[in-house]
């Protein structure tokens, strides 16, 4: 309760929060497909009794959880079957060749530690550190090192539990890169999010001049939610390399100006009520709104108010495509 006093005596409501993005169907799509997939599985297994069986639906279960969590799988299936593929090769060799051979827990770790050197190796790399994690992670969990040092088991047997794991992997990345994402949509939502982001920020006005934390913390907030957006589609940094980061100075820019205007002790500018009322057109016409800035900056001498206002022009300008992406798609994509 005092928390919620002390934010209506500064000005603001609840706290906002930094939520994760939300694709409902996506997510529904993706976990129906996780969830079936490893309903059979596991039944399948449950059935056989086969404990290989069972493996691959653990499998199952667990590559569908890591792709599913991904904005685009597709991007990363190809990887995780890989990296999968090559851990239970370095399994298989190392049940059949070397686990026999240890007597000891000492010469267990001796006999794992190039696999792992190995997987370091390929983690530090940037071209397969994805499928370094997926790669260390199924030879561990293929090779069975941390069941005993010696586990009893059969050629057949070990041939079975790694042809398992490499199915699961084979199914669930398959599943993935058939199932459809659309960049896209992704795209379209990312640039709408940040246009009416943006305006949020508009809309709370200047800085109190009494005050002002909660304030400060939620343009610092809403700075970081515009930086999440940017994240969530890489299609805008590919059509607009100049745009991702002018949105961000676009941000910084507004909020200095906010500052600016709920300055304590200072007369407002004319200039920076008159910008503050002519930003909330950079949702229909950016470039109008850009002209209508230097028009401001351009009406007196140089000073840090016409250099904020000619930066807020300038990043206007190089975010006019970004935020009006939107209006140039047919109204059935933008939904």
């Amino acid at each position: 309760r005092h928390r919620s006093a002390l934010r209506r005596h500064q000005g603001g409501g609840a706290a906002p929060r930094l939520a994760p993005p939300r694709e409902w169907p996506l997510a529904v799509a993706a976990g129906l497909v996780a969830g079936g997939a490893t309903f059979a599985a596991a039944t399948t297994g449950y059935l056989s009794g086969s404990t290989s069986v069972l493996l691959g639906a653990m499998g199952v279960a667990t590559f569908s959880m890591i792709l599913g969590s991904l904005p685009l799988p597709q991007t990363i299936a190809p990887k995780l079957a890989a990296g999968v593929a090559i851990g239970v090769v370095a399994a298989t060799v190392f049940r059949l060749f070397l686990l026999p051979a240890v007597a000891s827990t000492f010469g267990l770790v001796l006999a794992i530690a190039p696999f792992l050197l190995l997987g370091g190796f390929m983690r530090a790399s940037p071209r397969t550190a994805i499928a370094g994690v997926d790669a260390n992670m199924c030879f561990l969990l293929a090779s069975q090192a941390g069941a005993g040092v010696a586990v009893a088991a059969t050629t057949g047997a070990i041939l079975a539990d790694g042809a398992a794991l490499v199915a699961a992997a084979c199914v669930v990345a398959g599943g993935f890169l058939l199932l459809p994402r659309r960049p896209e949509r992704q795209a379209v939502d990312a640039a709408r999010y940040i246009r009416r982001d943006l305006l949020r920020m508009l809309a709370r006005g200047a800085r109190p001049a009494a005050g002002g934390a909660y304030w400060q913390a939620r343009s610092g907030r809403q700075i970081l939610r515009l930086a999440l957006h940017l994240q969530r589609a890489n299609t805008l940094a590919e059509r607009w390399p100049g745009g991702v980061l002018a949105v961000l100075n676009l941000g910084h820019a507004i909020v200095a100006l906010q500052r600016l205007a709920g300055e304590p002790g200072l007369a407002v500018d004319e200039r920076v009520t008159a910008a503050l009322a002519a930003l909330p057109g950079l949702a229909h016409d950016p470039a109008a709104t850009a002209r209508t800035l230097r028009g401001l900056a351009a009406s007196a001498d140089a000073d840090p108010t016409d250099v904020l206002l000619c930066e807020l022009a300038a990043s206007l300008e190089q975010a006019a495509g970004l935020l009006g992406f939107v209006d140039t798609l047919p109204q059935r994509t933008a939904r």
